[in-house]
């Protein structure tokens, strides 16, 4: 299965989208029949798949997928754990492809608070969420509340990363 997953995943990297979602099909496949008590090697295959679709832009698809890893994460776990936290950027993502610009917002919201629980507000990761909701902001043609959040993200940036760092950039590109 692990294999099926790597050949997967490289022909995704050669955007080669049906060989990929073959593969990884074939890997989900052996996995429920192997390890059906390891939700996260499931999880994993769902992940792959619906990764596949958003680059296909087939995102109902791949909404549907990682929903399905949500309830799965829901089932076995009863509190916050970073799969969960990333999986609901994989939504967020998916929303965003759809141009449900409102629910995207509602799960990279959801993310950002998820993150911050996990690893604190000093994080590079929770500074890409911040810029994540500032862009949909930006779409939903609320201006302000994208500037704050996108401000939010630079300094958290600045902080964690220091002044020099070459992402600061794009940061800086986004704002204006």
């Amino acid at each position: 299965a692990d294999s099926y997953e790597r050949i997967g995943s490289i022909n995704q990297r050669l955007s080669k989208y049906q060989e990929a979602i073959l593969y990884h099909y074939k890997c989900l496949q052996m996995r429920l029949s192997l390890c059906k008590d390891d939700d996260s090697l499931i999880n994993s295959c769902y992940i792959n798949i619906g990764s596949v679709c958003i680059e296909q832009k087939k995102y109902e698809e791949a909404l549907h997928f990682f929903q399905k890893v949500s309830e799965s994460i829901k089932k076995k776990y009863k509190y916050l754990n970073p799969e969960f936290a990333s999986n609901l950027n994989n939504i967020a993502a998916a929303y965003r492809g759809l141009e449900q610009y409102e629910s995207a917002l509602e799960y990279y919201k959801k993310c950002l608070k998820a993150h911050q629980v996990l690893f604190g507000e000093d994080n590079v990761i929770v500074a890409i969420k911040y810029t994540n909701i500032g862009e949909m902001y930006e779409n939903l043609q609320q201006y302000e509340e994208g500037l704050d959040a996108l401000m939010n993200g630079l300094y958290l940036k600045i902080r964690t990363l220091g002044q020099q760092h070459p992402s600061l950039a794009s940061s800086l590109f986004k704002i204006g």
